[in-house]
C-alpha cells in the first residue's frame, strides 16, 4: 500500500496518496497551496478518512468552521478502512477543531507517543506560522519535540522544528546551526528560515537579519507564497528597530498588505505592524486600517478562532480606533478561550483603555494579563507587542520610574530590549 513521508501506511490508492504526500510537504516547508493537493487526494478518494482529517485541520486553523465540520463528518465516516495509526490521527484531529487545548494536547500527546514520525501531528502541537498550538506552556512542547528526535534523524523538517524550540530556549548558536543544516537539505524550508529570523532578532542583529532575510525572500519561489508575508513581517520588524519607517511603509504597502496576504496571516502581520507603528508614533500618514479590516474579514474580527487570533483583532479595532467593535469582542472572547477571563479580558479592556486616553488604567489592565502571555501562543517576538503597549501607557501616564522597572525586569531575565521610548532614553 502508498506510504507516507515516513513510511507509515497511507489507506488509499496510488494517486490520492501521491496529492497527499505532496499537501504535507507544503505543509511542512510553509508552502502555499497545500489545501489545493488535500482536497484533489480526497477528491480522487472520498472515503481517505486521513486525507479529509487533514483538510479539516487546515480548514479549521484557518477559520473556516464550517469547512471544517463538513471534512471531519467525512472522515469520521470513513475511519473503517483506515489503519490504527489514522484511526488515531483522525481523533486527534478532531479533538484539535473543537478548540479544546487542554484536551487536544493530551490528544497529541497519545498519539505521538505511538506515532512519533508523524510530522504533521507533531507539527500541530507546536505555535508557530504553521500553527497555533494547543498547550499553554512551551516547555511541554519542547520536551514533546526533542523527545520525538529519534524517530526522524537527519530529517530537515524535524531539524527546522527544533531550531525554533532553540531559539526560544535562548540556544541562539544551537538554533542557527539547526536552521543551516535543515536550509542544506530543504533550501526553502519556512520553519528553518523562520528560526533564523527569530535568532536575529532575538539578538537585536537587525541589520544582519534584513540582509540574510531579503537575500531569502529574493530567491525563495513563489510557492513559498504562504511563508513570505510572515517574512516580510520580520524584515520590517528589523526595519522598524532601526528607525527606517519609509521602508516599513513601503514594504506594508508591498509585501504585507493585500493582496500579498488575507485573512489571519494579514491581521497577524500587517494588523500588529500598524499597531507598533502606532505606538512608537512614527507612521506620519492615516493608518491604511480599513484596508486591513476589509482583508481579515469582519467574521475574523468579530468571532476569532483561536486565543492568539483574538488577540491580535483586538489590536487591529484599537489601531482602528474602534472602542465599540473592542468592547464586543472582550465580551466574546472572554468566554470564547479557557485563557479569555485572565489574559485576553484585562489586555483588550486595557487597550481600549488606551483608546479612551486612560492611560492608568490601560497600564493596570494590560500588566494584569502581562505575566500571562504564552498562554495566548505564538512566539516572544509576536507576543512582544502587549509589552510594548503596556510600555506606552506606562509612558503616557506619567509612572516612568514603573517603566524603567519593566525595562530592568526585561533585561534582568535576558531578553533584548527593542524599543525604548524617547521619555526612557536615559536608561540606555
Amino acid at each position: 500500500m502508498p506510504q507516507d513521508r515516513a513510511g507509515n501506511v497511507l489507506s488509499t490508492g496510488a494517486e490520492a496518496a501521491a496529492s497527499y504526500r505532496a499537501g504535507i510537504e507544503r505543509v511542512l516547508r510553509l508552502d502555499a497551496g497545500a489545501t489545493a493537493e488535500l482536497e484533489t487526494a480526497v477528491r480522487l478518494d472520498p472515503t481517505f478518512a486521513l486525507g479529509h482529517a487533514t483538510v479539516a485541520l487546515l480548514a479549521a486553523e484557518s477559520g473556516d468552521r464550517a469547512h471544517a465540520q463538513i471534512h471531519l463528518h467525512l472522515a469520521e465516516r470513513s475511519t473503517a478502512r483506515a489503519s490504527a495509526r489514522e484511526r488515531s490521527a483522525v481523533h486527534a484531529i478532531g479533538v484539535v477543531c473543537s478548540g479544546d487545548g487542554s484536551s487536544a494536547f493530551r490528544s497529541l500527546v497519545r498519539h505521538l507517543t505511538d506515532y512519533p514520525s508523524d510530522a504533521l501531528l507533531l507539527d500541530v502541537t507546536f505555535p508557530t506560522i504553521a500553527f497555533s498550538g494547543v498547550t499553554e506552556t512551551s516547555a511541554e512542547v519542547w520536551s514533546l519535540v526533542e523527545q520525538a528526535a529519534p524517530a526522524y534523524g537527519d530529517d530537515w523538517f524535524f531539524l527546522s522544528l527544533l531550531a525554533f524550540v532553540r531559539q526560544e530556549q535562548e540556544r541562539y548558536d544551537d538554533a542557527m546551526a539547526l536552521a543551516e543544516r535543515a536550509l542544506e537539505l530543504e533550501p526553502y524550508s519556512g520553519h528553518a528560515v523562520h528560526a533564523a529570523a527569530h535568532v536575529h532578532y532575538e539578538t537585536s542583529d537587525y541589520a544582519g537579519g534584513l540582509r540574510w532575510l531579503d537575500g531569502w525572500l529574493a530567491r525563495s519561489p513563489a510557492t513559498s507564497t504562504e511563508f513570505r508575508s510572515h517574512a516580510s513581517w520580520h524584515a520590517a520588524l528589523y526595519e522598524l528597530c532601526m528607525g527606517d519607517i519609509a521602508a516599513v511603509q513601503h514594504r506594508w504597502h508591498t509585501q504585507l498588505a493585500p493582496p500579498e496576504s488575507k485573512g489571519l496571516r494579514v491581521l497577524v502581520d500587517a494588523g500588529s505592524m500598524l499597531h507598533r507603528c502606532q505606538l512608537r508614533q512614527v507612521w506620519q500618514l492615516d493608518l491604511p486600517t480599513d484596508e486591513l479590516i476589509s482583508a481579515a474579514s469582519m467574521d475574523l474580527m468579530r468571532r476569532p478562532t483561536s486565543a492568539f487570533a483574538a488577540l491580535h483583532a483586538g489590536l487591529a479595532w484599537a489601531v482602528a480606533g474602534d472602542v465599540e467593535e473592542l468592547a464586543a469582542l472582550t465580551r466574546y472572547a472572554t468566554d470564547a478561550f479557557p485563557c479569555g477571563p485572565a489574559v485576553l479580558a484585562p489586555i483588550l479592556h486595557g487597550l481600549r483603555a488606551q483608546c479612551e486616553g486612560r492611560h492608568d488604567a490601560a497600564a493596570d489592565l494590560i500588566g494584569q494579563g502581562l505575566p500571562h502571555l504564552e498562554r495566548l501562543g505564538g512566539s516572544l517576538a509576536q507576543r512582544s507587542v502587549v509589552d510594548e503597549a503596556f510600555l506606552r501607557s506606562l509612558v503616557d501616564c506619567g509612572r516612568l520610574d514603573d517603566a524603567r522597572q519593566q525595562l530592568a525586569r526585561q533585561m534582568d531575565s535576558g531578553r533584548a530590549v527593542h524599543w525604548l521610548p524617547a521619555e526612557l532614553s536615559a536608561l540606555s
